[in-house]
């Protein structure tokens, strides 16, 4: 699980037309999309600002927001 892509941000989701999610696809898909791996190796304190994982933080939603709430249910597990 470690490997798998973070969900794209609420944007992508939420685009009402093609054109709309085609022009936020494009603007994303310049940036490397962070990994599950990537959220459980974070430290808050050592993500340098504007890597990938960074820029998915800023924009998480709620469902970004279960993702880490599971992420931290993992840390518990160790």
């Amino acid at each position: 699980m470690a490997e798998m892509c973070l969900p794209s941000d609420k944007s992508l989701w939420t685009a009402e037309t093609q054109a709309d999610w085609e022009r936020e696809y494009s603007s994303k898909s310049k940036y490397q999309q962070p990994t599950f791996g990537d959220l459980l190796l974070h430290d808050a304190e050592s993500i340098p600002f504007g890597t990938p994982l960074d820029m998915w933080l800023a924009q998480m939603d709620q469902f970004g927001t279960m993702v880490m709430a599971a992420s931290t249910l993992v840390d518990a597990a160790r």
